[in-house]
C-alpha cells in the first residue's frame, strides 16, 4: 500500500513539474487549447500602452487597431494612416515578426502574455521598449 501511495505522489509531483515548465510567456497562460498562431489571429484594440518607465501612453493609441489575419497579413491603422504587411511567429514562438510591405521594415513584438482574448507584447527600440496590452475589438 505504501508503494502505491508513493507512486501516485511521484506521478502527481512529476505532472506538476512538467506543466509548470510549459509556461511559454512570462504572464501566462501555462496551457491553451488554441495554438499560438490562432490566439494571435484577431482584430485587436490597444487597451493599455506604457513606456518602460511605466508612463501611460494609452491615449496615443486609443483609435489604433492591429489586425493579424490567418493568411499572414497584418494591418495596423488609426483610421487614416495604415501600416500593412506580413506577420509570422519566430521559430521559438516568443516574438511576432512584422514585415512592412511598403519599405520592408521589420520589427518584433515580444509576447509576454497570449490568451485567446488577450495579448501583451513589448516592442523594443534599442534598450527602450513600449508595452502593449491588447483586447479583441
Amino acid at each position: 500500500m505504501k508503494t502505491k501511495a508513493l507512486f501516485f505522489f511521484a506521478v502527481i509531483l512529476m505532472t506538476i513539474t512538467i506543466f509548470s515548465g510549459c509556461k511559454k510567456y512570462d504572464e501566462g497562460p501555462a496551457m491553451s487549447i488554441h495554438s499560438k498562431k490562432a490566439r494571435i489571429e484577431n482584430l485587436w484594440r490597444f487597451e493599455k500602452v506604457n513606456d518602460q518607465s511605466g508612463g501611460d501612453m494609452t491615449a496615443d493609441y486609443i483609435n489604433i487597431t492591429a489586425e493579424f489575419k490567418k493568411n499572414g497579413d497584418f494591418i495596423i491603422t488609426d483610421g487614416t494612416d495604415t501600416e500593412a504587411g506580413m506577420w509570422e511567429l519566430s521559430s521559438d514562438k516568443e516574438d511576432i515578426i512584422l514585415t512592412n510591405s511598403d519599405d520592408g521594415y521589420i520589427w518584433k513584438w515580444h509576447i509576454t502574455k497570449l490568451k485567446n482574448k488577450e495579448m501583451w507584447a513589448k516592442v523594443f527600440d534599442g534598450t527602450d521598449y513600449t508595452e502593449f496590452h491588447l483586447l479583441p475589438k
